[in-house]
């Protein structure tokens, strides 16, 4: 990491650290009227090219609950949980320092969740790569193709109403690649005790590389060959501070609150926590801070 990347880092996470109390707090709850101070930033992301075809349809009566067509030109085909033979013993995830959003992890019924890229061969049809295709038919049905012949009927969600967020959906809603990860230390009273960067060995082994984000509320993180690692739901709870919840698929367990922030085409999502450290023999809060790219119709390689 360069020093102007490093500063600005440093710089995000001194911001942050006064009210980590606070996002402590947020991570054990709704974290309702709770506000933390926004980093400068300075966005210049330009508006996603596919988000205009950017869509989520539902079925019912089969193995396929979703399909989504994302504005950076991936597409994700989401099977029902009925369809999953989960584990009788499903492990829960809580949302600490080790399980962070973009950190590896099983979650059930990811690894059968289908991403890709899509091509648009005309309105209402695109072709799915590696899946099969996807046809307007009449009303609001399409009907969804499998290479393998199998085929499904699907209803279309209502579009989605621009409102005032419509700017932020823009940015953080697409596919993003993992660059860049880096966690700082604070004892009781603040004191930074260790900072450090996880090297690209460690994040090839501990964390995924891609992350898909959707306006219908949907998150998916993704592993260097394709596999999908974790899918959930997201929200903004506090745009104002561009911050939102989130929690995996079947999971019923606490919400992760993170807050976003941008520094040109980068995005930075700040998670912290708090726990007792037998090291220091006290409580030590954490600020993980991962940086990511935009990436357009990725085949997640």
């Amino acid at each position: 990491m360069n020093i102007a990347s490093n500063k600005a880092l440093r710089k995000s996470a001194q911001i942050i650290v006064s009210t980590i109390c606070l996002v402590a707090t947020l991570a054990c709850g709704e974290g309702n009227g709770a506000h933390i101070p926004s980093i400068a930033s300075r966005d210049t992301l330009k508006t996603p090219p596919c988000r205009r075809e950017a869509v989520k349809y539902t079925t019912s009566g089969n193995d396929i609950a979703a399909i989504e067509i994302t504005s950076a030109g991936n597409y994700m085909v989401i099977p029902t949980m009925d369809s999953i033979a989960l584990h009788n013993a499903r492990k829960q995830f809580s949302i600490n320092k080790v399980n962070t959003l973009l950190r590896k992890k099983t979650v059930n019924g990811a690894e059968n969740v289908i991403c890709g890229r899509f091509t648009k061969r005309s309105k209402g049809a695109f072709t799915l790569e590696n899946y099969g295709s996807l046809e307007h038919q009449t009303g609001n049905k399409l009907k969804l193709t499998a290479e393998k012949g199998k085929s499904y009927e699907l209803d279309c969600i209502a579009s989605i109403k621009r409102n005032s967020l419509d700017k932020l959906n823009a940015s953080v809603c697409r596919t993003w690649e993992l660059t860049e990860v880096e966690t700082f230390i604070y004892d009781e009273d603040e004191k930074e005790l260790d900072n450090h960067t996880f090297s690209s060995e460690t994040m090839s082994r501990d964390y995924s590389k891609y992350l898909i984000m959707t306006e219908y509320g949907t998150f998916a993180s993704i592993d260097k060959d394709g596999k999908t690692n974790s899918i959930g739901k997201w929200k903004w709870s506090d745009p104002t501070n561009k911050i939102f919840r989130y929690r995996y698929r079947g999971d019923v367990g606490n919400y992760g609150y993170i807050q976003v922030d941008f520094d040109g085409t980068t995005m930075y999502l700040q998670e912290t926590f708090s726990e007792y450290d037998i090291k220091h023999l006290q409580k030590i809060k954490y600020v993980i801070i991962s940086r990511c790219k935009p990436v357009y119709r990725s085949n997640f390689k």
